[in-house]
């Protein structure tokens, strides 16, 4: 059975009276990629800032590795605003639904507590986005942010510092010597992997779009995580961009061992990068259905003649049409999947 890596439990998300993501829960297991795939504005983006720490959610708990590394509950105005559901669970109210006698509510209680340590306790956890990176979570962003008046190599090699060992001192007198060239040569290797080492004395800024997002995929992996989230990856490229850039993360992804969280809004990217696509209703976001994509090993430029595929599309693409959605989605694409590329 494969391991679970990241496990988001009743996270709600809201701001004032607006609910961006609502009772989300879903799990993601490791060696997966996990494609979320959703109409504009659905909450995906949310989502993943909840997880990365840029948001604390209004209420629920996301676990990675097992351990709790987000926790909260509606507090002070929110509590009476709260428009979501188990606004006790993660506090000292927490009961159950049904009335239950003494041996019965020891036993649920005992079983809690083995679920949550922190069970019946108000107690919260935001851990700020650099401490979840250090954990073993990086991630990239829909619009792109990388440091402008940084080399490549450098913007590289300053997430690669998240990884150091040396302190002031050590840096001080050159006591990092050796660490220094063994992250600088790592950032190499990154660059080749990305194809960049041909660009890495030139400012971050001045390489074209798709580079960049290259870059930005190249500073994620240079933090050695074990969980990938890319927020839209491939958005703004042309439609070969995006088919050779999508085959070259896949491969990067599978050969490094990596589980990865894929947004995007291309039913077909979403079917040809990942294990498994889950589909996110409109706002505020909940999970409506979850396919298992079972092609075999295939890239995904491969995947796209593969005869199963078809399938998959007409399943995923069914659940937008019946929410009367497939207005958000591109015509060209559904031309494209018409035509199986």
């Amino acid at each position: 059975m494969s391991k679970n890596v990241l496990s988001v439990e009743n996270v709600t998300m809201q701001f004032g009276g607006v609910v961006a993501v609502d009772n989300l829960s879903l799990e993601v297991n490791e060696g997966e990629i996990v494609a979320l795939i959703g109409p504009n504005g659905a909450g995906k983006t949310t989502a993943f800032n909840v997880i990365t720490g840029v948001y604390a959610p209004t209420n629920g708990q996301v676990r990675f590795n097992e351990a709790c590394i987000v926790r909260n509950h509606p507090t002070g105005k929110m509590k009476k605003m709260y428009k979501g559901e188990h606004a006790d669970m993660y506090t000292v109210q927490f009961a159950p639904e049904e009335e239950l006698d003494e041996a019965a509510l020891k036993a649920w209680k005992e079983g809690q507590k083995a679920l949550d340590a922190y069970a019946f306790t108000d107690h919260v956890l935001a851990p700020t986005p650099d401490k979840i990176t250090a954990l073993g979570m990086a991630r990239t962003f829909q619009n792109i942010r990388l440091w402008k008046t940084q080399t490549v190599f450098d913007n590289v090699l300053i997430a690669k510092h998240m990884r150091r060992s040396s302190n002031m001192f050590s840096a001080t007198f050159r006591g990092n010597r050796k660490e220094e060239t063994q992250q600088r040569a790592e950032v190499l290797e990154l660059l080749k992997v990305v194809g960049l080492e041909d660009v890495q004395n030139e400012l971050a800024t001045s390489l074209p779009y798709g580079k960049q997002r290259r870059l930005e995929i190249a500073r994620a992996l240079a933090t050695d995580p074990q969980l990938l989230l890319l927020d839209e990856p491939f958005s703004a490229l042309d439609y070969q961009q995006r088919l050779l850039l999508a085959d070259e993360v896949h491969s990067i992804i599978k050969r490094g061992g990596y589980t990865a969280v894929l947004v995007t809004h291309d039913i077909s990217e979403a079917i040809c990068m990942s294990d498994r696509v889950i589909i996110l209703s409109e706002r505020p976001a909940r999970i409506r259905k979850q396919v298992e994509i079972n092609m075999g090993s295939d890239t995904p430029l491969e995947r796209r003649s593969n005869p199963l595929f078809r399938e998959y599309y007409d399943a995923v693409w069914s659940e937008f049409r019946l929410a009367g959605e497939q207005q958000q989605l591109m015509p060209t694409e559904n031309a494209n999947a018409q035509k199986g590329v």
